[in-house]
């Protein structure tokens, strides 16, 4: 019983070194106190002698080996004993307050640091501050406090289920990616903020999005979807515009390319002459309540130069080693012409 309870000891001192917390501690003490019994029984059943172990009832009484070896045991038991209590007085009473008060403190440090970043809506910096600071935090319920102050838990589930899911935050780096596990995923914690989510599945597209709530996700097989085009989901969405909040849209799905037109793809409907054919511009154009003709309309969506394109391009022509940024210096005219022309490969699904 003095061994093992030497080292829960010295277990509890050298676990929290290594980042195992108070679950690693109680499964020693369990593991103890169920070899307890077998010991017990042992003890119970044998007894150490000049000649070995031997069965209590073999032992001849008589013999006065026997005195002397239990005079033995006493003593090495008494030697135990003051080890014990030496370990264990230095231990609570010189090491323990001072560890324990710097423990504490630094604690209480550092949940108030990921608090006042959230108090701050720096919601990914808090998040970041949370993951260095979770190998730190030994204790459960000060760990559960710490993401609780950092995170919030979400649901997570995809069609078919089985995606391996990952997360990023934005400012992160491309090799920062945090494996979170495999949908269905229930109460997982995910940033206050907008995070980076990438789901894979053997057979199927990867999918990249951004999210912070719980969502479900519906996986295309691979080669369903023309390259570079993710479905949209249509349903019934709110109407985030002033005096409209009480009113809902209902919308189809719809495909789009991943990421936003580039200069390069939008030239080919500048040069295929979209700003000269009147049948992509389908809305009407009005400017200061009166409406202008197609020709007077041109006029008003030229570049540097005069000449037909995105007002920031000179001679129909984007800035040299920006081919593939996304296009600038559109107006909502140009970018809905721009919708239905050959070069746009935006389709409804019906």
């Amino acid at each position: 019983m003095v061994t093992a309870w030497l080292a829960i000891q010295v277990v509890e001192t050298i676990f929290p070194a290594f980042g195992m917390g108070d679950e690693a501690v109680r499964l020693v003490v369990i593991a103890f106190a169920i070899g307890l019994i077998p010991v017990l029984i042992f003890a119970w059943i044998f007894e150490l002698t000049t000649e070995g172990l031997q069965k209590e009832k073999d032992i001849d009484r008589s013999q006065p080996n026997t005195f002397e070896i239990r005079r033995k045991l006493d003593f090495v038991i008494i030697g135990l004993l003051i080890v014990a209590v030496g370990y264990f007085t230095y231990d609570k009473f010189v090491r323990d307050p001072s560890r324990d008060a710097q423990l504490i403190s630094d604690t209480v440090a550092s949940l108030a640091e990921v608090r006042e970043l959230v108090d701050e809506r720096r919601y990914t910096e808090a998040y970041n501050r949370a993951q260095e600071l979770d190998p730190d935090f030994t204790d459960e319920s000060l760990r559960e406090e710490l993401w609780a102050i950092a995170s919030q838990p979400v649901n997570l589930t995809s069609n078919p289920p089985g995606a391996a899911v990952w997360i990023r935050t934005y400012d992160s780096e491309e090799e920062d990616w945090e494996h979170l596990g495999r949908t269905p995923l229930e109460q997982v914690r995910m940033p206050l903020v907008l995070a980076r989510l990438r789901l894979e599945l053997e057979g199927y597209q990867t999918l990249n999005v951004a999210g912070k709530e719980s969502m479900s996700f519906r996986l295309e097989p691979l080669g369903s979807l023309p390259e570079g085009m993710v479905r949209i989901p249509g349903g019934e969405f709110d109407v985030f515009m002033p005096g409209l909040e009480h009113l809902t849209m209902e919308l189809p799905d719809y495909l789009i390319d991943a990421t936003e037109v580039t200069n390069r793809q939008y030239k080919q409907f500048v040069d295929a002459g979209g700003y000269s054919d009147p049948k992509y511009w389908e809305h009407r154009f009005v400017e200061a309540g009166h409406e202008l003709s197609f020709d007077k309309a041109m006029l008003k969506f030229q570049d540097q130069t005069g000449r037909p394109g995105p007002s920031a391009w000179e001679v129909s022509m984007y800035p040299d080693g920006m081919a593939d940024h996304p296009v600038g210096g559109v107006s909502w005219y140009e970018a809905a012409a721009y919708a239905r022309s050959p070069a746009c490969r935006m389709h409804r699904i019906d």
